[in-house]
């Protein structure tokens, strides 16, 4: 049995309802982890497959901007100059993908065959 000045502390340490109370609360807490619904689970694979998703389409859109970016080069229009800024530019401060979207539909599609090399001009077709 314990005296002095600790024997009401050690007293209640020992009862049921302590080691009970203990016991519950800081190693099981009416929650076992180790049986889980399997919602977190799912919900951790969504993330990762929404994260691939989401790098798939970013990895797109930069081979898009390159793509334009190289047409640009390429392609001898009279807005060529402003058009590498706006393309390159879009690159560096995250708006590429839409100034590549906007390019594609205003020069590339509006002029399909009109593509010369930025050397000089392009061979007489054969007859």
């Amino acid at each position: 049995m314990a005296t002095g000045l600790m024997a009401p502390v050690l007293t209640f340490a020992q009862t049921d309802y302590y080691n009970d109370y203990y016991y519950n609360d800081y190693y099981y807490n009416d929650y076992d982890y180790a049986y889980d619904s399997g919602a977190s689970t799912a919900l951790g694979f969504g993330m990762i497959a929404l994260f691939g998703v989401m790098a798939l389409v970013g990895f797109a859109f930069l081979i898009f901007q390159i793509w334009m970016i190289v047409d640009c080069m390429k392609r001898q229009f009279e807005q060529r100059t402003v058009w590498l800024v706006i393309l390159i530019a879009g690159v560096f401060f995250g708006f590429g993908w839409i100034a590549s979207i906007i390019y594609f539909f205003m020069v590339k599609h509006k002029n399909v065959g009109a593509a010369k090399p930025a050397g000089g001009s392009m061979p007489p077709a054969a007859k």
